[in-house]
């Protein structure tokens, strides 16, 4: 062999021992790692740590222990014989059976043979027993549930993979009475953004990211993983009990929304700005005949609520900007469905008049008032369970005034100076959405 190929082959056997072994200035990391199987999991999975000595002579003897972030509740993981002594290029598995939910790190402690010794972790986030969890990729919609565990907590959890080339946006759809929480998590944990129901256009570096839900009770639920919104692109059709997203931006910009609503119908209406937006917005409410009604703003991070009694049947518009074209960002708009006054009744001053609230609606009483006029409206309860709610809506048909617990013991009572002159109407329903009969009368102060 001549002496050029024995040059060759000692630089590739020398190669070949250098990219395999350890060298100087590595990380210990390398020689140890930790990871789970499966991924996500709720409370009652059983998951796999896969402990991994990556040194290619020594031994090393491993311990791992299971801490939970918030209650620093610790356990640790303990094969059929101890200590556990996994071989030089070698695996080996411990089970992890959690328990209870939360945001679990595993630490991992080796010691070698030759006196080395090392520590690494990894993180798992475990949902509450019967809760779902999965993977979701960009442009997809899944559903879920979240079921709350023993102490009235629950914990959905959803992992994704970013590319890191567009913005994100996550959206949770869910009855809109439903209290929730939408929490966004890098692989450490940290929290990158949380919401009620939306986290809107965040830039991401390509890595895995983890999405919490949080209710505290059972929450139904669908979740949209889409690309961040544009401005120009939102507006359209909202239906009742629905919820949609927006993106003001330029500062001009305006997105008409519109709904069609029948006579007696109550819609409650919210524009609110999520966590991570700057918009100062505004809420435009057009009637059937093309005319405004109300016209309402919002400051930085407030959100703006009108409850609207709806006086014909028609199309109605929404119309969301910026309040003097100052602000630009994102907005959540909901529409709901407050309790129907199927039944308007003449109601006069000092003359008390008996009603029954229906199930999940309500009875309507109207009078004329005079601007300046101040007035007491009390409705007291007839029957033992029932706690009325009294609503006061003005001539244009918008909410000025409600009250529940404002009389005697689980009673209503408004005081209120009328603002203008006109047709008023007293809207009586009760606080849980049950069946009861009252008393309402209209009184001086």
């Amino acid at each position: 062999m001549s002496r050029k190929w024995i040059f060759l082959l000692i630089a590739l056997t020398s190669l070949f021992w250098s990219s395999g072994q350890p060298q100087p200035g590595q990380t210990a990391v390398s020689l140890l790692e930790l990871a789970f199987e499966p991924l996500l999991g709720d409370a009652d999975t059983t998951f796999t740590a896969v402990v991994k000595n990556f040194s290619w002579e020594d031994m090393a003897l491993v311990q791992v222990t299971a801490v939970e972030r918030n209650t620093n509740e610790s356990m640790e993981l303990r094969p059929a014989s101890a200590p556990l002594a996994v071989g030089p290029r070698r695996r080996a598995n411990l089970n992890f059976a959690p328990g209870k939910a939360g945001l679990w790190t595993l630490w991992v402690q080796g010691t070698w043979l030759d006196g080395g010794a090392l520590s690494t972790a990894a993180l798992l986030p475990v949902a509450t027993a019967g809760s779902t969890t999965g993977e979701i990729g960009l442009g997809q919609t899944v559903e879920g549930l979240v079921r709350p565990g023993t102490d009235g907590f629950g914990i959905g959890v959803w992992s994704f993979v970013s590319a890191g080339s567009d913005d994100v946006a996550i959206e949770l759809d869910r009855n809109l009475t439903a209290s929730s929480a939408l929490i966004l998590l890098d692989r450490q944990f940290r929290e990158l953004a949380q919401d009620e129901d939306f986290i809107g256009n965040i830039t991401l570096s390509p890595d895995r990211y983890f999405v919490l839900l949080q209710a505290s009770e059972e929450l139904a639920y669908r979740l949209t993983l889409r690309e961040g919104l544009r401005g120009d692109q939102e507006g359209g059709v909202i239906a009742f009990d629905t919820a949609v997203s927006g993106l003001i931006e330029p500062r001009n910009d305006v997105d008409i929304w519109s709904f069609s609503a029948l006579p007696g119908e109550v819609a409650v209406i919210t524009l609110r700005p999520p966590a991570v937006s700057q918009l100062a917005g505004e809420l435009l409410l057009y009637d059937a005949a093309g005319n405004q009604v109300v016209r309402e703003a919002t400051s930085f991070r407030r959100a703006v609520r009108l409850t609207y009694l709806v006086p014909a049947a028609g199309e109605y518009q929404l119309v969301a900007q910026s309040f003097n074209q100052q602000s630009s960002g994102l907005y959540r708009l909901t529409l709901m469905r407050g309790p129907r006054a199927d039944e308007n009744v003449t109601l006069r001053h000092f003359q008390p008049r008996q009603g029954q609230a229906p199930a999940g609606g309500a009875q309507a009483w109207q009078f004329q008032g005079q601007a300046g006029e101040r007035l007491v409206i009390t409705a007291n309860a007839l029957d033992q369970a029932f706690d009325p709610y009294l609503i006061l809506y003005g001539p244009d048909g918008v909410e000025i005034a409600s009250d529940d617990d404002g009389g005697e013991g689980l009673n209503a009572r408004l005081e209120i100076t009328l603002p203008v002159s006109g047709l008023y109407t007293a809207s009586v329903t009760s606080y849980d959405g049950s069946s009861g009969r009252y008393l309402i009368e209209i009184l001086r102060p």
